[in-house]
């Protein structure tokens, strides 16, 4: 199972928990009461988004049978759309706290990112040595079983959004950061820790909650 205990120094729980007093980009711009949207450190282009549980989970697949998760994303995918334009998903689905794979954030969330290329295709280019199975986004946790795992998806379509996975038997750390920084010509800066591009995602935040003081919730 990916659900755990709550640990005091998860940035995401205490966002979730409303324990967070910090900039304006830890402030959801869209939650109901099991998920939030926030803008994404190290966003690489405007837009870019985390949906998070807020319960404390390592992955996402506790969530893919959950009607509200996909309810939730829709709304978030509508809203980054109507601004930004097309948008891709994806998910580095950790099993443990210290896992590579986390990239530091060992809290379940999902990327969506306002991109227009075939992150896809560009994964399976990326690395000879991963082997990538085509899934159904609602059928992931049959697929992946208790492994870590990658996933993307070049459109959302709800819970027939189909994209590529795969299991990992080491961790990879902020693999797609490094192919969409690469795409965008900027292969030095994938690292959000290095780069949290701070500015960017203040803007976003902005955008998507169409104002500064506004927290929207889903209906």
């Amino acid at each position: 199972m990916s659900s755990v205990h709550m640990t005091d120094a998860c940035r995401f729980c205490s966002i979730g928990a409303k324990a967070s007093t910090a900039s304006l980009v830890d402030k959801p711009w869209l939650e109901d009461d099991h998920y939030y949207a926030i803008a994404s450190i190290g966003a690489l282009v405007p837009g870019w988004s985390l949906i998070v549980p807020k319960k404390h989970s390592y992955n996402l697949v506790d969530h893919l049978e959950n009607a509200d998760f996909y309810k939730f994303v829709e709304a978030a995918v509508s809203r980054i759309e109507s601004m930004y334009g097309p948008v891709l998903a994806f998910e580095h689905g950790s099993i443990a706290a210290d896992s590579a794979t986390s990239c530091g954030t060992a809290h379940a969330h999902l990327h969506l990112v306002p991109l227009s290329f075939a992150l896809a295709d560009a994964a399976v280019e990326a690395d000879s040595s991963l082997a990538w199975d085509t899934v159904r986004l609602a059928d992931l946790a049959q697929v992946v079983g208790g492994n870590e795992y990658l996933f993307v998806a070049d459109r959302y379509n709800g819970r027939e959004t189909t994209g590529l996975v795969t299991t990992l038997q080491a961790g990879r750390s902020q693999f797609f950061r490094r192919i969409i920084a690469s795409h965008l010509g900027c292969p030095d800066e994938y690292d959000y820790k290095e780069f949290p591009r701070l500015e960017i995602a203040a803007s976003t935040a902005i955008s998507l909650s169409h104002d500064v003081g506004l927290i929207s919730r889903v209906a």
